[in-house]
């Protein structure tokens, strides 16, 4: 026995929302230590789902589409049925819209 402890974590039947940012944090009295690692979990896209948003017209609207699934090649956002409206962006990028404005 050498006084190193090991601590594991495991998910049976993983699925696609469980990829992710896990951190493992140590903790005595002497301090802590703390590591963090992402997961991605091999399949098909999935979107968690993501709560409405109000916003004052004028101001900015950064959202962020909280995807699972693994590799992701793009992530695309439109509005309603608009394709010229469509955004595409690379994966970890926050969509931003300036200077909303409301339309009728």
């Amino acid at each position: 026995y050498n006084g190193d402890v090991v601590s594991f974590i495991n998910i049976t039947n993983i699925r696609l929302e469980d990829g992710g940012l896990y951190n493992c944090e140590a903790i005595n009295e002497a301090g802590n230590v703390s590591h963090s690692e992402t997961i991605a979990v091999i399949g098909a896209p999935f979107i968690k789902a993501m709560n409405n948003i109000t916003v004052l017209a004028g101001h900015t609207l950064a959202t962020r589409c909280p995807v699972s699934g693994y590799p992701i090649s793009k992530i695309s956002w439109s509005r309603g049925q608009c394709r010229k409206c469509e955004a595409v962006l690379p994966v970890n990028v926050i969509f931003t819209l300036q200077a909303v404005v409301n339309y009728h």
